[in-house]
């Protein structure tokens, strides 16, 4: 490990202790290590929006009130904290948004407020929530994002992965970084 790499995780250590927020992005180091100019713009918690939008998951089980970083079943790592990324309907007289606020566990619930629009998040109406601290579970819904960097060229996939018949071990190719999110419902 280079003496750069090895500084920029002691900075994300202090921020994450100063901050208390412990939530490990694969892929933010991943593209930091990478030298990627604008590696700011790649962090799980903006990617994921995008699969979500591709993905439509609310569409296909709308038990779904958003979802969670979680851990591969073999990350050694481990999650001390988490985030979540619930869904956000805000609607007026003639339309209906869906958006996504990230929330983390020990702050207060967020909604934003949009002119013309009443927003509301089930997540927080919610009084209690069930999600998924590993991939070991059977689920149908979790979903993955693959960031792959070949010569600076850089492809992200989303997908849904069904651990319905077998568990989720995380996967290892060479140049790139996966990130994993588990559906939350309630409970």
């Amino acid at each position: 490990m280079s003496l750069k790499s090895l500084l920029y995780r002691l900075i994300v250590l202090v921020f994450i202790q100063e901050n208390q927020i412990f939530a490990l992005d694969e892929i933010y180091e991943f593209a930091v290590s990478r030298e990627l100019t604008s590696g700011s713009k790649y962090h799980s918690k903006e990617l994921i929006k995008d699969g979500l939008t591709l993905l439509k998951p609310y569409e296909r089980d709308a038990t779904i009130l958003g979802f969670k970083k979680i851990s591969y079943e073999n990350d050694k790592s481990h999650l001390h904290d988490s985030y979540y990324v619930i869904k956000e309907t805000c609607t007026s007289t003639t339309n209906i948004l869906v958006d996504h606020i990230i929330w983390y566990n020990r702050k207060e619930s967020v909604l934003r407020e949009r002119e013309g629009y009443s927003c509301k998040c089930a997540f927080f109406d919610a009084l209690r929530v069930l999600s998924y601290s590993t991939s070991m579970f059977v689920e149908k819904y979790f979903i993955q994002i693959e960031f792959c960097v070949d010569l600076n060229e850089i492809e992200i996939n989303f997908s849904f992965v069904d651990t319905t018949h077998n568990s989720l071990s995380g996967p290892v190719q060479k140049n790139c970084a996966y990130s994993l999110f588990s559906p939350v419902r309630k409970a």
